[in-house]
């Protein structure tokens, strides 16, 4: 009897939106179904509903930018100089106001005039990739993991200067 509740837990706790995935949706089945949907989601301005059909390498990345830029505000606020302050905190603009890595993608979108770009044609197979059981939009992929490392190498540098500026 315990093994039966312990695997009906187990087995209600992987349905959806307890998966890990978020309230995520199925990625679309071939690149020309992915293709239309970023294009849909892109005219309709749903930038929340193109970072959804982003590949998990891209969502990573903006995961991570999010979490270490937030990590520099934080510490600029606690240790820089009042007058150093403002343009540090330049760095993490993004970030700092958003709650989490998807809505920092959506103001992202709007800094770049994304969902413009990519309404206006479909994006070239190249950048649909196949990501666990369907079809994504990685032609952000390497521009997000510069991102991604450019920010990693922010938050060491102003972990450094935040120590120094303790010692003062």
């Amino acid at each position: 009897m315990r093994a039966l509740l312990l695997c009906s837990l187990l087995w209600l706790s992987a349905g959806p939106g307890c998966s890990g995935r978020g309230a995520q949706s199925a990625a679309p089945k071939s690149p020309e179904q992915a293709a239309a949907e970023l294009q849909r989601l892109a005219r309709a301005g749903d930038a929340g509903g193109v970072y959804e059909l982003l590949d998990q390498d891209s969502r990573w990345s903006l995961m991570s930018i999010h979490k270490d830029q937030h990590a520099i505000c934080a510490l600029v606020r606690a240790s820089y100089p009042k007058e150093r302050q403002a343009r540090e905190l330049e760095r993490c603009r993004l970030a700092d106001r958003a709650r989490d890595a998807k809505a920092m993608f959506a103001a992202y979108a709007r800094q770049e005039a994304l969902l413009a770009k990519l309404a206006g044609q479909a994006p070239p197979r190249a950048e649909l990739c196949q990501d666990g059981a369907g079809w994504r939009y990685c032609g952000l992929r390497a521009e997000l993991e510069r991102l991604k490392v450019k920010t990693a190498r922010d938050a060491a540098s102003i972990r450094e200067n935040a120590e120094a500026f303790k010692g003062r």
